[in-house]
């Protein structure tokens, strides 16, 4: 046919920030015909960027298009730059035929840095009746169709393989949820399901090294994706933490200053990181940021105790959340004679302070004597008949401005951090420390017990408070009982919590099925035990093996989702990328899946 036909193709590229509209040298772009019957395309348009790069000024990135059969080893039909403001314009080139399958790639140098797909067969035959019609279309290039694009080229996105029809390809696009740009009623038009990029949920992680995951690879992981709230105030004062500046980072002087730790370094991504790439797998549009201090209590993160420069709980007001986690210390739900640190008084207290905070956002000057009902009440012992905080006159009399929360949602879901059992807890073994020597802080034995903080200065044993049972497995469930106890009881006490992420019911139920390491965590030298089974428990006993942290993610995906984490099977990212291996995962995923039937999250 001789002749031009115009039509229409609007290119957008999803990643973060969401733009209303695009733009361009006012001639839009075009899909046209020659009369020799080659297809060309003249494409404008904007890629999306997170705030902070859009900030910036100059290129971010780079658009490319190529030819899906022949990827590999070959130059892009085109390229063509993108902006800071995601806009992008002169991606000119010629379709390898008229029936063609094109690869979009989005390559956004940050922040975030990230590579983003669209895989679009096109059949763009001319129609025998039609011509002159024009029509806006648009191509989703999502975190949603970047999932699409690597179940049908695979993880590596190989070349289409020269036997697969262009049919065959266009059902297989559209069977994973993608969509066909061809013709329908002599009108350019997607055939399939158009990828809708789904609605941002922002979601806030409060907690202490539990939740940012203590060692690497979980510490660090997909940190690039979670946005470290405090990892400036670490910078500005690091007093309190181990994360001093590095130095050498060569033992046995890795920091900065070799009195300090500098054994988790900002920034942070933890089980947020695991949760936000398991989001990403799924085609969601999670906004996951984190908001850790080591050891911190509720307490801490709400009144700022911890350290002046460290406001967590502006964190909690910084934006207007749709979900919440809440992590409190390990330890301090539990009985008082059943724990180094128990004060459930205090977790009781601030877990609905904070609650009221993120829903109502009501400020106030008060004291801990307000709070807690009078001075009496406030500086009641933890053992006392009732029981009461065990604050000091001057820390109860103290003035606290509560600023109002200007983000306060009353629809955010707030969810509890089950805490898990802990070996060290539980299985007699002798006192350690971090070893700050090292570029880990793995413990090493200390005799004097911290000086009889820990344990026996004499014996240089560690205090251990569930033993009336015959074997490790069985302390451990018998702890993890009184921890379920707690965190459900406070959902049902106070229905504006959402419910309870059940990570310490899996570490449990990985337990007693024998799934993981059940006992001799310690070897008689006082050093730790790794033989065996896959361990939940880093060398210390207390924080999470990587494995433990992906149990952790898988969880909390499944709770704030409500999608089985199970699903994922082999296809699933994280695990791999952590180190672990498939069969491990497998395991493990099950073991989610159980624990979040048991709970009622999901469906038996």
């Amino acid at each position: 046919m001789n002749g031009k036909l115009w039509y229409l193709l609007t290119v957008f590229a999803f990643s973060v920030l969401a733009f209303g509209g695009c733009s361009g040298d006012g001639t839009g772009s075009s899909v046209t015909q020659s009369s020799d019957g080659q297809v060309h395309a003249k494409l404008i348009g904007m890629v999306e960027v997170s705030k902070s790069a859009a900030a910036t000024t100059g290129t971010i990135g780079k658009l490319e298009v190529f030819n899906a059969y022949s990827t590999a080893g070959k130059s892009p039909l085109a390229t063509a730059d993108i902006q800071a403001d995601g806009s992008f314009s002169g991606l000119n080139f010629t379709l390898p035929g008229a029936k063609s399958v094109i690869l979009f790639k989005a390559s956004l140098s940050g922040p975030p840095v990230s590579n983003l797909y669209s895989i679009t067969p096109m059949d763009l035959t001319i129609p025998a009746t039609g011509t002159g019609v024009t029509n806006n279309v648009s191509i989703s290039i999502s975190k949603a169709s970047t999932t699409i694009a690597t179940t049908v080229l695979g993880a590596n996105l190989a070349p289409i393989h020269t036997d697969k029809t262009f049919a065959s390809v266009a059902a297989a696009v559209t069977a994973n949820g993608g969509y066909v740009l061809s013709y329908a009623n002599n009108i350019l038009t997607f055939t399939g399901s158009v990828t809708v990029p789904p609605a941002v949920k922002k979601v806030l992680f409060v907690g202490n090294s539990y939740t940012f995951a203590r060692i690497a690879p979980a510490l660090q992981y997909n940190s690039a994706n979670v946005s470290d709230l405090t990892a400036a105030f670490n910078a500005i004062d690091p007093a309190g933490g181990n994360s001093y500046p590095v130095g050498s980072g060569v033992a046995p002087n890795p920091c900065l200053d070799n009195t300090t730790g500098c054994f988790e370094p900002h920034n942070w991504g933890g089980v947020p990181g695991i949760f936000k790439r398991l989001t990403d797998q799924a085609g969601l549009n999670y906004e996951v940021s984190i908001s850790a201090r080591n050891a911190a209590t509720l307490r801490g993160q709400f009144l700022n105790t911890a350290n002046a420069n460290w406001d967590l709980r502006s964190n909690m007001a910084k934006q207007k959340w749709d979900l919440v986690v809440l992590q409190a210390q390990s330890d301090e739900p539990l009985p008082v004679t059943r724990s180094k640190n128990g004060n459930f008084v205090s977790f009781s207290t601030y877990l609905d302070q904070i609650e009221k905070y993120i829903h109502l956002g009501t400020g106030s000057t008060t004291s801990e004597s307000e709070i807690f009902g009078s001075l009496a009440n406030c500086t009641a012992a933890v053992t006392a008949n009732p029981p009461g905080p065990g604050l000091s006159t001057a820390n109860c009399g103290t003035s606290r401005v509560i600023p109002a929360n200007a983000n306060a949602n009353p629809n955010a879901k707030i969810y509890l951090f089950q805490s898990w059992a802990r070996p060290d807890m539980v299985e007699a073994h002798k006192c350690t420390k971090a070893d700050i020597s090292t570029t880990d802080g793995a413990p090493i034995v200390d005799t004097t017990c911290s000086n009889g903080a820990n344990g026996s200065s004499t014996t240089g044993l560690n205090t251990v408070y569930y033993t009336s049972k015959a074997t490790t497995a069985a302390n451990l469930n018998d702890m993890t009982t009184d921890l379920h106890n707690v965190f459900f009881g406070r959902v049902i006490s106070n229905r504006n919590f959402a419910g309870v992420a059940p990570v310490g019911d899996a570490f449990q139920r990985a337990v007693d099925s024998g799934v993981v390491k059940t006992g001799n965590f310690y070897k008689t030298d006082g050093t730790f035990d790794d033989s065996g089974s896959i361990n939940l428990w880093w060398k210390d006993r207390t924080h999470a093996s990587v494995h433990g942290s992906y149990l952790a993610g898988l969880i909390m995906y499944g709770t704030l989702t409500g999608l089985d984490p199970q699903s994922f099977g082999t296809n699933e990212k994280a695990f791999g990328e952590l180190g672990i291996t498939t069969a491990d995962a497998l395991k493990l995923q099950k073991v989610a899946h159980d624990t979040l039937v048991a709970a009622g999250t999901l469906p038996n």
